[in-house]
């Protein structure tokens, strides 16, 4: 036996930052191409794809009964069952050429079919199964019968319309490739890098396991011919999650969960003893580390127990069984000791082999008794009837006899010829079998063989359709009509029929005897098919098919009804035989639609008016109006009338009234137009016809006033041109009215300064001032000719007195001055100079 183990600790040395992912499906029809077939178990989605390398030679094991996700782009693959994803990555740029295989073995010969698609490049699985899921095309394909396909990354790849040469792979990119296996039986996928320049990582596999030795040891049968296995599982490196799945191929697993220690003692139970070989696979959960070891299983002896044998009463017998080490037989016989059979038997040997499996075989011994069998025929037989046959208890053979012989007998066959029996009345006759096996004695049996019985049917009789008969025949015990009627019980036949009677004596022996019942089919009377009418209207009531007619409540044929509700009419007509038929009419009397032109309403002048009937179908409008079609009437109340017709046919009116008056007349006029930010404006209502004012001021704001003679103010803060627009509302019609007030940026302040002043109290020039229009803020600071800080002004009304910051009065002289002003555009003005101070 040899261990298949697959070493993983050839995966840590290549390619890097390329995804593939590997998708293997199975179908069905294995003889197919692989573009058929569809998977019936759990869909895998892109998200569970594994890591995936191609450092070295290394075999991946392939997937069945799962199935591929709906919606996906595969490219030329027109079928995609039995799904697994793998990726990885790659380390160093350039070009890859990666040929693959699928054999039913670890490094066997190609021989399952195997397709392929191929995506990218991404930056990560995670965009990449994004892109994928989202359609995006495959860059390379191939679909045909081939065991070996090639993917080409800057070299040729695929086959058919899925050959490309893409780009080839840079430090990062990502790819993705999907795999089917057509095939669908189990086995394993190659990957081999036979050309290119590009090296990949194998760092994002599981490192290092490997599982170095598998044992397994069967044991003896038990109960059943089942057993166990048991064996130890050694290996380097494991996973450190996970689990460990010990699995046989001829049944039954055991799992355990990391963390591992090698090595691993396993035993798996109730397993079935057939001889032949099985196979033992450790494989863990969280990295491709598999290793298989076959071993064979213990087989079940065949046992002969002999051939089957017939005997007569009290002989011996002697059973020996073959095939296995010891034998026990049922019946309390034992293997090769002979014993009498009291009565046939069916023997069953268990035989048992070294290795404690076992199987069975069964003898039958068929005792033969000597006067245990019966004969007999079923009685009476009738003359000229079926030639009765011996019925025999077992099947044995010999010769038959008769008498009296009036009648014939085959010698061979036990039949009695009853054709030409010359019999007057009933008769019993005795056979004797005598059989030919001397373990048996003769046997004799009695049979009565009957005259037949003389049967009358009846009269023929003529009827109309729908009548019923009574058949009664006499001559016989008991009868049997065809066409499914009863002696004596009366029935009605649709058609002409000629009915055959069989009567049955005691012996039930029969005689037959017909007879004819000819039945007169009814006229065929038709009435007018069912008609709807409107309530008020009338229709024809007319019958044709047969000479007179009968009508309901007295109606003549050709008579005009018109009912006011739902009525059904029946005629009878009767022909030439007698014979009646009755039809009906039914009258459905549709009632007049409720019509309705709606709501009194109130519209205004120039407004239009849309007339709506309702519950019915069709509308006539006055005023040449269209129904839900505007129209505009004059000033005052108008009467509309409408003339309904629903989907009956049938018509009713009704009328509403619309009053029409005077629209509002919508305007205002504003104080003023033009003003500068922060003007407060006044809007005067000069409108007609209203009682309800909505203002939107444009800025914000607005208001409704209920009132003509209320004015309305509002503010503007900011430049702009301002729409205002008044609406006025006569709780039927609404008017806007708009017109624009301005608002204009304020102008830059103008500064005058005087160049000297003369602080005298003599009431003239006593005080330094700017002057300054359109500023609201103010800063000017004094320095005598030394640069002291003497005096400050923060009020355009205050001004500088000629005394000191602590109040003496500044001596004469020239001094420095410098100002700061904020105009009321929001703009900030600075200057500087020398005024004089004179006393």
């Amino acid at each position: 036996m040899k261990l298949n183990q697959i070493d993983n600790r050839k995966l840590t040395v290549m390619l890097k930052n390329i995804l593939f992912i590997l998708v293997l499906f199975a179908v069905i029809t294995p003889d197919l191409f692989a573009a058929g077939g569809g998977g019936a178990g759990p869909e895998i989605p892109c998200s569970s794809a594994l890591p995936f390398c191609t450092a070295n030679t290394y075999s991946f094991p392939n997937e069945t009964n799962t199935s591929s996700p709906s919606g996906l782009n595969y490219g030329c693959l027109s079928s995609q069952p039995n799904p697994v994803w793998y990726y990885m990555e790659v380390d160093q740029a350039g070009t890859f050429q990666i040929k693959m295989t699928q054999s039913t073995s670890q490094g066997g010969p190609a021989t399952l079919d195997i397709d392929f698609a191929l995506w990218g490049p991404f930056t990560n699985v995670s965009n990449g199964c994004a892109a994928i899921n989202g359609g995006q095309n495959p860059i390379q394909c191939s679909y045909s019968t081939a065991a070996t396909e090639t993917v080409g990354i800057g070299m040729p790849g695929g086959t058919g319309s899925g050959s490309s040469t893409p780009p080839a792979a840079n430090v990062g990119d990502v790819y993705i490739l999907l795999l089917t296996n057509y095939d669908q039986g189990p086995g394993y996928i190659r990957f081999s890098q036979t050309g290119g320049t590009g090296v990949a990582d194998c760092s994002i596999i599981e490192p290092n396991c490997n599982i170095r030795t598998i044992s397994a040891t069967p044991s003896a049968c038990t109960t059943n011919n089942k057993y166990s296995v048991s064996g130890q599982v050694s290996f380097d490196d494991p996973p450190s999650t996970g689990t460990l799945t010990i699995s046989a191929s001829c049944g039954g697993n055991q799992v355990f969960n990391a963390p591992f220690t090698s090595p691993i003692s396993y035993t798996i139970n109730g397993l079935n003893a057939d001889g032949n070989t099985c196979t033992i696979t450790a494989s863990f959960s969280d990295t491709t580390c598999v290793g298989t070891f076959d071993f064979t299983a213990p087989s079940i002896p065949v046992i002969n127990g002999g051939a089957d044998q017939t005997v007569c009463q009290g002989v011996q017998v002697t059973l020996n069984a073959t095939g296995a080490n010891t034998y026990a037989w049922t019946g309390g016989v034992s293997n090769g000791v002979p014993f009498n059979a009291a009565s046939t038997q069916t023997y069953t040997v268990t035989g048992t082999s070294t290795n404690g499996c076992s199987s069975t075989d069964q003898v039958t011994i068929t005792v033969k008794p000597s006067t245990t069998y019966t004969i007999s025929y079923t009685s009476p037989a009738c003359i000229n009837g079926s030639d009765p046959q011996p019925v025999i208890s077992q099947p044995i053979t010999g010769n038959y006899s008769i008498s009296p012989t009036t009648v014939s007998i085959d010698p061979a066959t036990g039949i009695i010829d009853v054709s030409s029996a010359v019999v007057t009345n009933s008769q019993n006759y005795i056979v004797t079998y005598t059989p030919t096996d001397s373990c048996n004695a003769t046997v004799t049996t009695s049979i009565i063989i009957a005259e037949n019985p003389v049967v009358d049917g009846g009269q023929d009789q003529t009827i109309c359709r729908n009548d019923q008969v009574t058949l009664s025949a006499t001559g016989a015990n008991s009868y049997q009509w065809t066409g499914g009627a009863v002696n004596n019980t009366p029935f009605a036949p649709t058609a002409t029929t000629q009915y055959i009677v069989t009567g049955f004596n005691q012996y039930g022996c029969t005689d037959k005897d017909t007879v004819l019942i000819t039945v007169n089919q009814l006229p065929p009377v038709v009435a007018i098919n069912d008609v709807a009418i409107c309530r008020g209207d009338s229709t024809v009531l007319l019958a044709t098919g047969a000479p007179g007619y009968t009508w309901t409540g007295g109606i003549q044929n050709g008579d005009y009804v018109s009912p006011s509700q739902t009525t059904t009419y029946y005629v009878t007509g009767t022909d030439a035989n007698g014979c009646k038929k009755t039809d009906s009419v039914l009258v459905f009397v549709h009632q007049l639609p409720m019509i309705d032109a709606g709501p009194e309403t109130t519209v205004c002048l120039n407004f239009p008016y849309i007339p709506k009937g309702a519950y019915g179908v069709q509308y006539e409008w006055s005023h040449n109006a269209t129904n839900e079609q505007p129209v505009f009437l004059p000033l005052g109340n108008n009467w509309m009338y409408v003339i309904g017709t629903d989907a009956n046919g049938c018509s009713n009116t009704d009328s509403v009234l619309v009053h029409v008056i005077k629209p509002p007349v919508t305007h205002f006029t504003p104080d003023k137009y033009v003003g500068y930010p922060g003007t407060v404006f006044t809007f005067t209502n000069n409108s007609e016809n209203a009682n309800s004012y909505y203002w939107d001021f444009a800025n914000g704001s607005n208001t409704t006033t209920h009132s003509v003679t209320q004015d309305v103010t509002s503010q503007y803060s900011a430049e702009g041109d301002y729409i205002v627009v008044l609406t006025a509302d006569n709780g039927v019609c609404k008017y806007p009215y708009q017109d624009t007030v301005h608002i204009i940026p304020f102008p830059d302040p103008t500064i005058f300064v005087p160049n000297v002043f003369t602080p005298n109290n003599d009431g003239a020039n006593d005080r330094f001032f700017l002057t300054v229009e359109w500023g609201k803020q103010i800063e000017v600071i004094i320095l005598n000719r030394w640069g002291n800080h003497i005096a400050t002004i923060t009020d355009f009304n205050q001004g500088w007195d000629g005394r000191t910051m602590n109040g003496q009065e500044a001596t004469e002289g020239v001094y420095f001055y410098k100002y700061e002003i904020l105009g009321f555009n929001n703009k900030t003005y600075t200057g500087q100079g020398f005024v004089t101070l004179e006393r």
